[in-house]
């Protein structure tokens, strides 16, 4: 359960990384 838990906060926390990257690089390209 616990092994569960851990795997599904570190997908969260990925994809957050992964929006932000995102996120920054177009507001690089908008600028």
């Amino acid at each position: 359960m616990l092994i569960t838990i851990s795997v599904v906060i570190m997908l969260v926390y990925a994809i957050g990384w992964i929006a932000n990257i995102a996120l920054t690089s177009t507001n690089v390209i908008i600028k």
